[in-house]
């Protein structure tokens, strides 16, 4: 016996075993530190994510409700309301309520969160999980940028997308999004967008867009600048199911048009200064056509009185500068069903005034060119999206117009912004 316990002490054949085993452990928890870092720095990140759009809630109801009451204490009421709110629809887990500070010079909103970040592979080494802390501040600015692009609808998600391959230019003015569902306004496509900024009532989702300003997220939405314009009166018919396919020049006057207006050539419809009603049927156009006229407003109602425009087809038209329906260049009735309108094709959209369509799910889109190279154009729909491979350049020289602008459009806005 004395023989074989001398062997097994002197044996070699275990020792790197042994010495693996030893090394190995301390490996396994090295591991499990990384792997529990890495997954701390996630929920830490997305944490901020909700911190941040928390702050920007909370300084918007912050700012706009409290001054509207002159009650401070108020004002912090429905600011924590809505820090908490949001923290409860994203199911942000924390461990303790949000801390929120408030001052007034400038007003500002800044909420702190902290999350606890469980242990799962790194328990060998310690048992006690990570607190996850952020911050997050949000200030109240005032901003003069105008919007040219508004998207109305509140309940649409999103509202404003765009899923083109090609470039979007609204130059020194905002594309905005009213709508306050948690995608309010998308970049899902390969192009571009470029303005002054961008900014949505809810949430954003940035997408394979390049932006030219990240879009904001809990922007206040911008009140519906026609709201107070009624629908006319429509009289009987001038027209039914007016049809053009002349290639040469077709001169119409104001009127009701029912049945809409079509054009099916490469001809050019001039219309005289005026009103001109469609009522159930489109204004669609195709074959190169064009649509002239000067302090023209074309008002839609009743279903399928949407816009449809595909091909080559061109529209050329100023808004009138005085009347009812000064400013208004296209005007839909928002009691009628919604409409689903298109504005697609290498077509050219020289619009000098505001296209009004409340109740209309837009789509803009072409092959090679589509232009507003009218000193302005205001565009507000329900929806909107810009698809395809198209340029669209609106412009925003308001100052050199003769044509109104709503009144709406040019406020300065109180903006809650993020400053740390």
């Amino acid at each position: 016996m004395p023989v074989v316990f001398e062997r097994f002490w002197a044996s070699q054949q275990g020792n790197s075993g042994v010495m693996f085993s030893l090394v190995l452990v301390p490996l396994i928890a090295g591991a499990g530190v990384a792997i529990d870092y890495v997954g701390w720095r996630h929920h830490e990140t997305r944490l901020q994510g909700v911190a941040d759009s928390a702050a920007l809630a909370g300084a918007m109801a912050y700012a706009f409700e409290g001054n509207k009451k002159k009650d401070q204490l108020q004002a912090e009421t429905l600011a924590t309301a809505a820090v908490n709110g949001y923290v409860d629809v994203h199911h942000a887990q924390l461990n303790a309520a949000p801390q929120i500070t408030f001052t007034q010079a400038p007003q500002t909103v800044k909420v702190d969160f902290s999350q606890t970040g469980t242990r799962t592979f790194s328990t060998l080494l310690s048992g006690t999980d990570a607190n996850i802390t952020v911050s997050a501040t949000a200030m109240i600015s005032t901003v003069t940028t105008s919007p040219c692009v508004i998207g109305l609808n509140e309940t649409a998600s999103p509202a404003v997308v765009f899923s083109g391959s090609g470039p979007m230019i609204a130059q020194d003015c905002a594309v905005w999004s009213n709508s306050t569902q948690s995608v309010a306004m998308e970049g899902q496509g390969t192009g571009s967008a470029t303005a002054s900024m961008f900014c949505a009532a809810g949430g954003v989702l940035n997408g394979s867009i390049s932006f030219s300003v990240s879009p904001q997220s809990s922007c206040p939405p911008v009140e519906d600048p026609l709201a107070d314009l009624e629908m006319p009166t429509v009289g009987i018919c001038s027209e039914t199911n007016f049809q053009s396919a002349d290639s040469g020049i077709v001169a119409i006057n104001p009127g009701v048009y029912c049945g809409g207006i079509k054009l099916m050539s490469s001809g050019t419809l001039q219309l005289s200064p005026g009103e001109y009603i469609l009522t159930d049927g489109p204004l669609e156009m195709h074959g190169g056509a064009t649509l002239e006229g000067t302090g023209v407003t074309i008002i839609m109602t009743g279903t399928n009185s949407g816009l449809k425009l595909g091909g080559a087809s061109k529209i050329n038209m100023s808004a009138p500068a005085s009347g009812t329906f000064a400013g208004v260049a296209f005007y839909s009735d928002r009691n009628s069903p919604v409409q689903s309108s298109s504005l697609r094709g290498s077509n050219s959209l020289d619009v000098e005034g505001t296209i009004y369509l409340p109740n209309h799910n837009l789509s803009y889109g072409g092959s090679n060119s589509a232009t507003s190279p009218a000193k302005f154009t205001v565009l507000i729909a329900g929806t909107v999206e810009f698809v395809g491979s198209v340029e669209v350049s609106i412009r925003s020289d308001f100052d050199a117009s003769a044509i109104p602008v709503p009144t709406e459009i040019l406020q300065a806005r109180i903006m809650p912004r993020l400053v740390k």
